[in-house]
């Protein structure tokens, strides 16, 4: 694993991972926040704004990364930073680990940490055209159609199903795993699914966990 630093940030860079991408894309994140600039800069789009993180889209040349910011700035959190626990750290190295047992999680390219209290950032694989799966249901929801016969609510959930069954049979299990964290995205007719919010992956997985 190698170490860069970029101004504040403390970037670890993933074996196999294009540096150039990594630095353009902490940079441009670095320029934005401090010129306070809340639609992103050249190349840079925000894709999601949550409580305690922020997505965005990063394009250099023709390769599309995705940043995940985590702005949770619950003093607990300022002190998990400090102490080297910070939950990109965490995204990161859960990632790889995931990637490396076959799990579909996005390819991680580095993380990054400005000290000694954050913010940190995780940059890693964009999976283009790519929605939440719960976004997907509530368009069907929303739409009137009677669920128990729309063949692409039974695609889906049948999908999920399998995608899930995978998981666990790889040993992994995820403290928040609903739709929400889980991307779908049509390619060449076929779905690939793909599990998110790294931070919560737990490879502790067994039987006692599913009991109800």
């Amino acid at each position: 694993m190698t170490r860069l630093q970029s101004g504040p940030w403390t970037i670890r860079l993933a074996p196999g991972a294009e540096k150039d991408l990594v630095l353009a894309t902490v940079k441009n994140f670095d320029r934005m926040e401090r010129e306070g600039c809340a639609n992103g800069s050249p190349g840079l789009w925000q894709i999601h704004a949550g409580g305690r993180s922020t997505i965005y889209g990063f394009r250099l040349f023709d390769t599309n990364a995705c940043l995940k910011v985590f702005t949770d700035k619950r003093f607990l959190t300022g002190v998990r930073n400090f102490l080297g626990w910070s939950k990109g750290r965490r995204a990161y190295n859960n990632g790889l680990l995931a990637y490396n047992k076959g799990v579909p999680v996005p390819r991680v390219y580095a993380y990054a940490e400005k000290r000694p209290c954050g913010p940190t950032l995780v940059v890693m694989e964009l999976l283009e055209n790519a929605v939440q799966m719960n976004l997907l249901l509530e368009e069907r929801l929303a739409s009137g159609i009677d669920l128990t016969s729309d063949p692409v609510f039974q695609a889906l959930t049948g999908h999920f199903a399998r995608f899930t069954r995978d998981l666990h049979a790889r040993g992994v299990c995820h403290r928040d795993f609903s739709p929400r964290n889980v991307l779908v995205a049509d390619l060449c007719g076929q779905l690939r699914m793909q599990l998110i919010d790294l931070e919560d992956i737990d490879f502790n997985c067994s039987p006692r966990k599913f009991r109800s």
